[in-house]
């Protein structure tokens, strides 16, 4: 699995990039475009996909690291 580090950096790539995709249809209102809007939903969405898999990961890891046992 990779580190939850890959998956909260691309998670905030994502939504940076939502976030200049909705920026650029509220500058540029073409109705041909209103689809920008739900491409950059999309990306704000996987972004919150990301970062919530590399908490989660985050979290796995730390209760591995602090269990008596060792991982089997």
């Amino acid at each position: 699995m990779l580190p939850e580090r890959v998956f909260a950096i691309g998670g905030w790539l994502s939504i940076g990039a939502g976030a200049l995709v909705a920026a650029a249809a509220v500058l540029d209102p073409n109705p041909f475009y209103w689809s920008m809007i739900e491409t950059a939903g999309l990306f704000v969405g996987f972004g919150a996909l990301f970062l919530y898999v590399a908490s989660g990961a985050r979290r796995d890891r730390r209760r591995l690291l602090e269990s008596p046992q060792p991982p089997v």
